[in-house]
């Protein structure tokens, strides 16, 4: 019976040291959660370390209500999702924070793919930019522009 007493208090005084920890945990990770920005992160990261502050402040007593959760993950972005922002606000109902990601993660996949389109047409304007004025214009030069541009090298030169 001694081994089982002893058991029964090492679990109530670790019970105790966690109950005493709660509340300075939960202060501590609601500051976490409150003042978290997105930075650099992609949004998959983003909503990623979002979700993991509320699921720790409900570990400790502090559920975030799914509202909250989705306000605060528009709070921290980056203004380049502006406008994605203000949609997913003025939806009725409330999205879920799984439709509120997904939206987000929309819109980032359109900022690359314009930002790779618009990198893509300097390089072709600076390209044709740079060529001599007495290139002749002949029907491969479209063609040997593209094979240059997707070959990221210039084509070689017949002696």
């Amino acid at each position: 019976m001694a081994d089982d007493e002893m058991a029964r208090d090492l679990w109530v005084a670790i019970e105790a040291l966690f109950r005493d920890n709660k509340d300075s945990c939960a202060v501590f990770l609601s500051s976490q959660f409150h003042s978290l920005l997105q930075g650099d992160q992609s949004i998959a990261d983003y909503s990623q370390h979002v979700k993991t502050l509320a699921d720790a402040l409900r570990d400790v007593g502090h559920p975030v209500s799914d509202s909250q959760l989705i306000l605060n993950l528009l709070r921290g972005l980056n203004p380049h999702y502006s406008n994605t922002t203000e949609d997913i606000a003025n939806l009725t109902p409330f999205p879920s924070f799984a439709r509120a990601r997904s939206m987000l993660v929309l819109k980032e996949t359109r900022l690359a793919n314009e930002t790779k389109i618009t990198n893509e047409t300097a390089l072709v304007a600076r390209w044709l930019f740079l060529l001599p004025v007495r290139l002749p214009l002949h029907p491969d030069a479209c063609s040997c522009r593209l094979l240059w541009l997707q070959q990221r090298q210039w084509p070689s030169r017949r002696p």
